[in-house]
């Protein structure tokens, strides 16, 4: 009996959240910062409009793959070159622990 009372709580009270989020999503409206400009501005009408981002993921820089390293930061660092970004994200593994033949790590 304790156990069906807990459960009818748990579900009405499951109820009662989800009709509060459809009434809340339903009521919102838009706030006035997200309301279209009338700046006519473009978004890529020039370069100055745009900004561009460079992320860089799991280098796994490691003293045992060091050709393979160099060639992987020469790519990156052509790429800035020409993408002349105004942020560079890395993100993920910067290094690899693993011993030369991967059978463990140090």
């Amino acid at each position: 009996m304790k156990l069906n009372l807990v459960l009818l709580i748990a579900f009405v009270a499951f109820i009662a959240s989800f009709a509060n989020l459809v009434s809340e999503t339903l009521d919102y409206g838009f706030p006035d910062d997200l309301v279209k400009a009338d700046d006519n501005t473009t978004v890529g009408d020039s370069s100055e409009n745009i900004t561009w981002f460079v992320h860089v993921t799991d280098l796994h820089i490691s003293k045992f793959m060091y050709l393979k390293n160099i060639k992987v930061l020469e790519l990156v660092s052509e790429l800035l070159k020409h993408v002349e970004p105004s942020v560079v994200v890395v993100t993920g593994d910067l290094t690899d622990a693993k011993t030369q033949d991967y059978s463990g790590s140090r």
